[in-house]
């Protein structure tokens, strides 16, 4: 840890001024002084102290003015010259995907494909003969190299069937709008040249026709994984709470979720079990469907439920938008 760790600490509250009481119900739970405190306040922009009781910010200016916060159960903590900034607020996150990536194969930042295979191939040692192993990152416009074989621009399943010839294989690709999958998931979906291509999707083929492995947009609703567990689902949620505090994100807009996951959501919230704050968009007319109204400020400000997300179209990297004409590195198609 190196000398200026900044501490990520969500301004909830206006700034106070300083504080003239010492009652118990006056006094912080905490106190950081001597740093050096960014308030995202354009009449204050810099402060040395922030007393903190709960989840509220009493107070925020220099030490003397969070001195009366002071009491006997207060803990203080010397910044040393520190940094203080505001917590992070992600506009656009799905919060048990980044929880699931960190049970999953992490394939973000990998540069080739073989790092892809790679990747699997340690994850195989660990598996089952006929358990899915499932991950998410790639991204084909990040390697230096296309593999050999590619077909319009994507990776076949050849590599990756050779290392998981018994666990079938599903990884999302970095936008979530397609999906590669191995030679065992083919076998085990049922998946041949014979499948027909979903609407508003595409099941990418060699010049035989035979599936590459990769579905794009509507085509990956074929992938069906076995379903998470509960508790790997509650697992995935803890995870990404850890992971977005360690990054100083301390909420976020969750873009998409189904009846399950709000489920989920609430129930974390009723126990205070939430450490970030949540906005979650509802997944669909089916799901709001399901709802009554908005659901504003559950266990104590930590959930919302107040918008919906609904999109028709595919994504530009994994060619499923749709185009007035051809996309350039892929003749004839439209999206």
């Amino acid at each position: 840890m190196t000398p200026r760790l900044a501490i990520s600490v969500l301004l909830l509250t206006g700034v106070l001024s300083a504080c003239t009481t010492n009652t118990a119900t006056d006094t912080a739970d905490l106190i950081l002084k001597n740093g050096i405190v960014h308030t995202v306040d354009p009449d204050r922009p810099r402060a040395e102290a922030v007393a903190v009781r709960g989840s509220r910010i009493l107070a925020v200016g220099s030490n003397e003015d969070v001195a009366p916060l002071v009491g006997p159960d207060t803990r203080v903590r010397d910044l040393a010259g520190r940094t203080v900034i505001p917590g992070f607020d992600d506009s656009h996150a799905h919060l048990l995907g980044i929880g699931f990536a960190r049970q999953d194969v992490n394939l973000m930042g990998t540069t080739s494909y073989q790092e892809v295979v790679d990747a699997v191939a340690e994850a195989v040692e660990t598996r089952a003969p006929g358990e899915w192993i499932q991950g998410r990152g790639w991204h084909e416009e990040k390697w230096t190299s296309l593999p050999p074989g590619a077909v319009r621009g994507f990776p076949t399943h050849e590599a990756l069937s050779a290392v998981s010839p018994e666990n079938p294989v599903a990884l999302g690709r970095a936008d979530g709008h397609a999906v590669l999958v191995n030679a065992k998931a083919l076998a085990v979906l049922g998946i041949d040249r014979t499948t027909p291509t979903p609407e508003g999707g595409e099941i990418i083929r060699d010049a035989e026709g035979r599936p590459t492995g990769v579905f794009v947009d509507n085509a990956g609703a074929l992938v069906t994984p076995e379903a998470r567990t509960d508790e790997e689902t509650r697992r995935a949620l803890v995870l990404a709470m850890e992971e977005c505090l360690e990054k100083g994100v301390t909420s976020l807009t969750d873009a998409g979720a189904g009846v399950e996951t709000l489920d989920l959501y609430r129930a974390f919230a009723a126990r205070g079990d939430l450490r970030i704050r949540v906005y979650a968009m509802v997944s669909g007319l089916e799901t709001l469907r399901t709802l009554e109204g908005p659901e504003v400020g559950l266990g104590g400000g930590f959930l919302t439920i107040r918008s919906m997300k609904a999109f028709a179209d595919g994504a530009l990297g994994s060619r499923g938008a749709a185009l007035l004409e051809p996309y350039e590195d892929d003749e004839g198609n439209l999206g």
